[in-house]
């Protein structure tokens, strides 16, 4: 039996997603995803419903304290004497309403005379009102809809804060010996998750090349766009870094048996649950970043890794103590919010940092490891 929208009372992102099941059957989960996510009207993040902050769904660093961008501002500075090109650009991936962006360049413009010859790039489907007035505050920014609308050969440093966790991704369960896959199936009237074979060899592939052994009904994600992503950005740079933050681990811990149900889970009004079927189009859906993957791909694609380590110790590698030390003085608030950026058992430790470069030499200079050491056991 086929319900019909006057029957039951949905929304129109869950209207899209009903069609598209009684269209061509179930969805894998990276399809139900896409549509919650990124529907063109309804989507969570297309629509203009995301929002981040205090009166948001959830907080990412940049809306913590600004000194999260001045400290990669630093590294910007820094990488940028190892470009050949006189001209630096930086391409943003995923700006959100363009806080980080604007802490960046506030410091580059202040401390670095490379703002002369900069390139700001931001890449952002939702081209929100305050994102759009960046434009304005320096001539050197540019905004565009998709990664594919830049012109290839470019020599710069690519960033992104929290993107590879806001990619689809396809839901598995190891059981009877098989991996199988979660899909999303609309009955009597209800949204349900079904199992069945897996939608995609690669997925089978993916999990393999790591040899690791599950426990029966292991639950576990897969991101495949991860990947495709990094091969994107590897194709649109002739030379440069690749900055890669969001939370997440390697494969090891993040497919541990010690996590049974995967690490999927949803963000409304700062709430965390695992309720995928709630405030569909309108809360978050997201899950560890498996930084193995992005590692391994990105050698695949011509990018070698420098550095994995925690955001706490990218950040006090890279200055945030003299800029803490300088706060603290003036703003005891202002100094708290930068605590929590880096001190262990806060965002620092669960949020990591990936460093990649592509035909670019670095030497022993480049990379300064602070004596103190807050993460231990990544490198």
């Amino acid at each position: 039996m086929q319900f019909g929208y006057n029957e039951i009372k949905v929304n129109n992102t869950e209207k899209t997603i009903i069609s598209k099941i009684q269209k061509n059957g179930p969805l894998t989960f990276a399809e139900f995803m896409n549509i919650a996510l990124y529907d063109n009207e309804n989507g969570y993040y297309t629509s203009g419903r995301a929002e981040i902050g205090k009166k948001g769904d959830f907080y990412t660093s940049p809306h913590v304290h600004s000194a999260f961008g001045e400290v990669i501002a630093n590294f910007i500075i820094k990488a940028e004497k190892y470009l050949s090109n006189n001209d630096l650009n930086v391409i943003e991936i995923g700006s959100g309403k363009g806080y980080l962006a604007y802490d960046i360049l506030n410091h580059i413009n202040s401390a670095s005379k490379i703002s002369d010859n900069l390139n700001y790039i931001i890449i952002e489907k939702n081209n929100n009102k305050f994102i759009k007035e960046l434009e304005r505050f320096s001539d050197n920014i540019k905004i565009y809809n998709d990664i594919s609308m830049l012109d290839k050969n470019i020599s710069g440093i690519v960033v992104s804060n929290e993107l590879f966790d806001s990619l689809p991704f396809h839901k598995i369960i190891y059981k009877e010996k098989n991996l199988h896959e979660n899909y999303i199936d609309f009955i009597n009237g209800n949204f349900t998750e079904i199992t069945d074979e897996i939608s995609d060899q690669l997925i089978i592939e993916y999990i393999e090349r790591y040899s690791l052994n599950f426990s029966d009904s292991k639950q576990m994600e897969v991101c495949l766009q991860a990947g495709s992503y990094l091969k994107e950005i590897s194709e649109l740079l002739r030379e440069g870094f690749i900055l890669t933050i969001d939370y997440g681990s390697l494969s090891d811990e993040l497919f541990s048996n010690e996590k049974p149900e995967g690490t999927y889970r949803c963000f409304h009004k700062h709430s965390v649950n695992t309720d995928i079927f709630s405030n569909i189009g309108s809360q978050d859906i997201t899950a560890d970043v498996d930084f193995s993957n992005l590692i391994l791909s990105g050698s695949k694609y011509g990018l070698e890794k420098i550095k994995y380590t925690s955001q706490a110790q990218f950040l006090v590698d890279w200055g945030i103590l003299d800029i803490y030390e300088r706060t603290v003085k003036l703003d005891e608030e202002g100094s708290q919010a930068i605590k929590n950026l880096f001190m262990p058992g806060m965002m620092g430790n669960y949020f990591k940092v990936l460093i990649q470069r592509k035909n670019v030499e670095v030497d022993n200079g480049f990379y300064r490891d602070s004596e103190l050491k807050i993460s231990f056991g990544i490198t």
